[in-house]
């Protein structure tokens, strides 16, 4: 007769399962931009020189600091960044090529 079969009978209750917590995703604000009212966020790829608007993410979220007003800062929006390219707010299309030659030759890019 077998021993352990009669002893401990195998229910699926009786098994322990291990839960972690999940995980916190921390995300650290690397800029900003303050766009003015009416204004649009254009995306500007250095190595093309092709002009589009910026893609967004709808994110809800609210930015606190310790020992501060808990509302310090609350964001509705967060731009995709792409590799090898500038973010520049401005009025029109015209008007953000003009922003960015005069940043360029203020950085040395250009001549």
């Amino acid at each position: 007769m077998n021993e352990k079969a009669g002893i401990l009978p195998e229910v699926e209750k009786d098994k322990v399962v291990i839960v972690g917590q999940n995980e916190k995703k921390f995300e650290v604000k690397k800029w900003a931009i303050n766009q003015h009212k009416g204004h649009t966020l254009y995306e500007i790829n250095l190595e093309t020189g092709e002009t589009t608007k910026a893609e967004y993410v709808q994110v809800d979220m609210e930015l606190t600091k310790v020992g501060v007003s808990p509302n310090l800062q609350t964001v509705h929006k967060k731009v995709i960044t792409k590799p090898n390219c500038i973010y520049i707010s401005a009025l029109n299309i015209k008007n953000a090529a003009k922003k960015f030659v005069k940043k360029a030759k203020e950085g040395g890019l250009i001549k």
